[in-house]
């Protein structure tokens, strides 16, 4: 045995015993090439030459003179990860590879960006996705911008893949395709190794989420973020904790009280280092330590004003006069301070200063609370500003006076030092419509219907001029929630301040950065992010960190929703939302141009579909009973509910013609280029009605009772007779002769459906027995028993009356492929058949059992390529319109595009795309301080 082989088989024994921390001393360097050996081995990768740098002893030991050595060993080639034809799993191959897949970069290109190797990962039953993402968490990951983006992507899709993990394929081609362009070589890579398992495309985004985690919560009264972590507290007695990683984790725990009223609700909060007190709508705060969920006993409050430290509360008692501090995790009053009869309007707090407006006196008063926690007045001014209708505390030693129906507005500062200093005449230029405190930077944002501007008084420089953030001239700012709750600790000294402007009905978040540049001595400002979320926004907070950007946590009312605005962001350019249409009725597919529905007054609706996936409306017609098409497409057929014929011009929308000559018989209708055949089975008479003279034409009183008809494409009715022993041809070109009459021996059992594919009749009776017939050779054959049969161009497809298999006859090329259906599919409920591929001329079957999951099968062997999962509420109902596969999903059409990959154009990598080339996330934006 070599000396290579045999270190080869103990670099995998080291690293079987790393991964279980048995191997101490080696140095980061050595592990790294020993790890890029060992994976490149089980991914056969691994290459002719070996190197030994990693160990200077062996180098010496066997006298090398170079640290490249030869391979002279031939090591086992892996097997396949997957044994499809018998779900078995390559699982020591796969425990390689995956040990330690969150630590090495270097050969992330045969693990997460290797579509065989995350298939078998989650298929084969022992691995989740959570566990895959903790993988990276655990080792603190901190890689590039494309392995960030696709861990992103496998979060957002954590519940679809852990509960249908043959539904990978199609979410990468649904998350990567749009952004083809600007895709890094490993994305595209596995873009198109996707693309081979699953060509579908989903257009409409409405089936998939933009969000990467959902909570069912109720309406939040409060919430704290930190780096990568948020507590929220709702008012149905409810505290979360989430902590941001690859895979975000929360816990929810109740706060489990005793309530003395029904319908009390906890109404606001503070939260800090596990101590969390709760204000009630009785007006009790009731507090806890959350790491042992202990709760303390109430204690009467009107508000909660600040934590002081450790179990120490600064509260304001009911009455709204009296300030008290509590030890409320011993239930004990420290101290209070009361101001009579006056009430508190207003408080600002510093570490141990508190600065108090009251009310009635209109004074403002200073309290100091020293080590013990005594409160204790240290001085009181009095200061009247009747001209203004509201004020705001800006910090310990400043006011800002404003009213809504004026833009002037006043500041005053006070300073014990020196006299109180009052600037009026600070104008803002219109009234405002909200003006909003800035707690974070002691500032005030004045909201207009046209602009947003802030005031940041610079008092050491004398500046108290507002500035615009925010101007339009043409639109109304719709802006209807605005706070600075988070502090980036990725800004450079916290000298850029951080804005979120929301529109709370549209799911809008605007992010901004504002900040005073003491170079250019005024104020500037950046808009970082915009990003339209497909949630109405009740509560919004953010965290921008390295090294995942912006992250929004967002609230409805009923569900926490977070989401990755940088991504969001960054691809929007690249990708608008589809949303989906509306569709009520069961929909139908008409000349591979329009779709039709029936709404339940029997009205038909007539649209096509755009190049964006949006339903154009064309024609709506009263109390319809049928419909045709004449294959031009100029004209509509019209059988309505009291039997009268009706012709529509398509173009001008516009009723040409009707008649009641029909009411009282049974037709069967056939569309020809440019007029339509009538077929009467009780007068045994062929009609023709053109689209130019709108005259009705007598063809042929055929000599026979008939029961059935088809229309080939060529234009030949064939006709079956009442008593299933003869079928004659009648042929509607130039000399529409009755051309000619054969016998045909069916069996008793009486036919319901007569189909033409090419030149073969297909027969389908009432026992599910299929005969075939063909043009040339009229001899009746016998094919497989089926429940279902579809047709198109020279294809026939049976199912099998168990449900268990799929027939698919090429009746030109006279082969048959076997498809098969899995155990737990159910009843077959719905087949379509696509066009052919113009790229490799390949054609597809689709279906939906009882499962509600959509298949795809290869035409040409039957193959089953794609199993997924659309939605719980899959309608059965497909159709094919221009390449794009159409379903419903309860109310609304959902689009698929089934895509060609041969034709599709040659990507070029000159394109760049920061999301995918940044390491960290908050270098996609204009950050200024980052």
């Amino acid at each position: 045995m070599s000396m290579v082989y045999l270190v080869f088989i103990f670099i995998i024994d080291i690293f079987n015993n790393m991964h279980h921390g048995k191997v101490q001393g080696m140095g980061y360097r050595e592990q790294t090439i020993l790890e890029k050996n060992r994976l490149e081995y089980f991914a056969n990768q691994y290459k002719t030459t070996f190197d030994m740098s990693y160990s200077p002893k062996l180098m010496k030991k066997y006298n090398l003179s170079t640290a490249i050595i030869n391979v002279d060993r031939c090591l086992a080639v892996q097997q396949p990860l997957e044994e499809k034809t018998k779900g078995q799993y390559n699982l020591r191959r796969l425990h390689q590879l995956y040990i330690n897949i969150g630590r090495y970069e270097c050969v992330h290109y045969a693990t997460i960006f290797n579509f065989d190797f995350l298939r078998a990962l989650f298929l084969c039953g022992e691995y989740k996705v959570q566990d895959f993402l903790y993988e990276f968490t655990k080792m603190n990951y901190n890689g590039s911008g494309e392995s960030r983006f696709l861990l992103k992507q496998f979060e957002i899709s954590l519940d679809i893949i852990n509960e249908h993990p043959n539904n990978l394929a199609f979410e990468l081609v649904y998350r990567l395709f749009p952004f083809r362009e600007q895709l890094s070589q490993l994305l595209n890579n596995l873009l198109d190794q996707c693309l081979i398992n699953c060509p579908l495309l989903l257009i409409t985004d409405h089936e998939r989420p933009q969000y990467l985690l959902k909570c069912s919560a109720s309406k939040i009264i409060y919430s704290k973020i930190s780096s990568f972590s948020l507590f929220v507290v709702t008012d149905e007695s409810k505290y979360y904790q989430f902590h941001n990683y690859f895979r975000t984790t929360f816990t929810q725990s109740e706060i489990a009280y005793k309530k003395k009223a029904k319908h009390e609700k906890l109404v606001s909060a503070l939260y800090e280092r596990q101590c969390l007190c709760c204000l009630t709508s009785n007006s009790e705060m009731i507090s806890m330590k959350t790491s042992t969920n202990e709760i303390m006993m109430p204690i009467s409050c009107n508000r909660l004003v600040s934590f002081i430290k450790d179990g120490i509360i600064l509260l304001i008692s009911p009455g709204n006069h009296v300030l008290q501090i509590w030890n409320y995790l011993e239930n004990s009053l420290i101290s209070e301070y009361d101001f009579g009869d006056d009430i508190i309007e207003d408080y600002f707090i510093k570490k141990t200063i508190l600065k108090v407006t009251l009310k009635l006196s209109q004074t403002i008063s200073y309290l100091s609370i020293d080590d013990k926690g005594q409160l204790k007045l240290t001085r009181t001014i009095h200061q009247h500003r009747n001209n203004y209708q509201h004020r705001i505390l800006l910090d310990l030693y400043a006011e800002f006076f404003y009213s809504f129906d004026n833009s002037i507005t006043s500041l005053v500062i006070y300073d014990e030092n020196n006299p109180i200093e009052i600037y009026d005449d600070i104008d803002f230029h219109s009234p405002p419509k909200s003006v909003i405190y800035l707690a974070n930077s002691n500032s005030i944002a004045w909201l207009t219907d046209t602009s947003l501007i802030i005031f940041n008084p610079i008092y050491k420089e004398k500046i108290f001029q507002p500035f615009c953030l925010i101007s339009s001239t043409d639109d109304t700012i719709g802006y209807d929630l605005i706070h600075d709750n988070y502090s980036s600790h990725a800004l450079s000294g916290g000298l850029g301040n951080l804005l979120p402007c929301i529109v709370r009905n549209k799911g809008i978040v605007d992010i901004y950065e504002w900040f005073y540049d003491k170079k250019q001595k005024q104020h500037v400002s950046y808009h970082l992010s915009h990003v339209q979320l497909d949630i109405y926004i009740d509560h919004c907070v953010f965290e921008a960190e390295h090294p995942d950007g912006i992250t929004l946590f967002c609230s409805d009312g009923t569900n926490i929703y977070k989401y990755n605005a940088t991504m969001l962001f960054c691809l929007v350019a690249s990708k608008q939302l589809v949303s989906s249409e509306q569709i009520l009725h069961r929909p139908a597919i008409h000349l591979d141009r329009f779709l039709t529905y029936t709404d339940n007054d029997q009205n038909l609706k007539i649209f096509t579909l755009d190049d964006n996936s949006k339903l154009d409306f064309h024609l709506s017609i009263q109390s319809i009973k049928e419909y045709y098409f004449t294959r031009n497409s100029s004209h509509i057929l019209i059988l309505n509910r009291k039997n009268q014929l009706s012709i529509y011009s398509f173009e001008t929308t516009k009723l040409l013609w009707t008649t009641n000559e029909f009411q009282h018989r049974k037709l069967q209708i056939y569309s020809l280029q440019s007029s339509f055949i009538l077929f009467c089975s009780q007068t045994a008479q062929i009609f023709q009605i053109d689209t130019k003279s709108f005259q009705i034409k007598t063809l042929i009183h055929l000599p026979m009772d008939s029961l059935l008809c088809t229309l080939t494409s060529d234009d030949r009715l064939l006709i079956l007779s009442k008593d299933q022993t003869t079928i004659m041809e009648f042929n509607l070109n130039n000399n529409q002769t009755l051309t000619n009459q054969s016998s045909i021996k069916l069996s008793t059992s009486r036919v319901i459906r007569i189909s033409s594919v090419g030149d073969h009749l297909v027969f389908h009776n009432s026992d599910n027995q299929i005969y075939l017939r063909g043009k040339e050779n009229q001899r009746l054959k016998q094919l497989e028993d089926a429940s279902q049969l579809i047709t198109k161009d020279n294809l026939l497809v049976l199912v099998s009356t168990d449900n268990k298999t799929l027939i698919i006859h090429n009746l030109q090329a006279k082969s048959s492929q076997i498809g098969r259906l899995d155990d737990g599919a159910g009843q077959c409920e719905v087949l379509c058949l696509s066009n052919v591929n113009q790229g490799d001329h390949e054609q597809y079957l689709f279906i939906i059992c009882s499962d509600q999951l959509l298949r795809m099968y290869r035409v040409s062997n039957g193959e089953q390529m794609v199993k997924v999962f659309i939605n719980k509420d899959l309608y059965p109902f497909l159709g094919i319109l221009h390449d794009r596969l159409l379903l419903k999903v309860a109310d609304r059409l959902c689009v698929i595009k089934i895509i060609d990959r041969k034709p599709l154009p040659q990507k070029s990598f000159d394109v760049k795309l920061p999301l995918f080339e940044k390491t960290n996330w908050l270098q996609c934006h204009d950050l200024h301080f980052a």
